[in-house]
């Protein structure tokens, strides 16, 4: 089964993040088709399954100096999409990388 998984925290540090990033190592370690969105100018787990899109804007969020606003580039990804052809997607944050998928 082809799996596309949209975030918009995968360069965060918390458990979302953290176990997004270990679900797409075990896919990796057992062959299964489990593939990451996200878009961020933070640093993400460096793997052929995860696909960090440079953000087209990039804000810091008002009251939460931690978290990013990255509006990423959806011409790009809807073209990843397309040529992925996935069964199932998961979308796992409501951000703007959410809503493009």
């Amino acid at each position: 089964m082809r799996v596309l998984l949209f975030t918009d925290t995968l360069g965060d540090l918390n458990g979302v993040s953290r176990f997004i990033g270990d679900m797409a190592e075990a896919a990796r370690m057992h062959h299964d088709t489990l593939h990451v969105i996200t878009s961020t100018a933070k640093r993400c787990p460096e793997a052929e399954n995860i696909h960090n899109f440079e953000p087209r804007v990039r804000l810091r969020m008002p009251f939460y100096k931690e978290l990013d606003l990255a509006f990423p580039p959806s011409r790009k990804i809807e073209a990843f999409v397309d040529a992925f052809k996935p069964e199932v997607v998961h979308i796992s944050t409501p951000g703007p990388v959410g809503i493009l998928g």
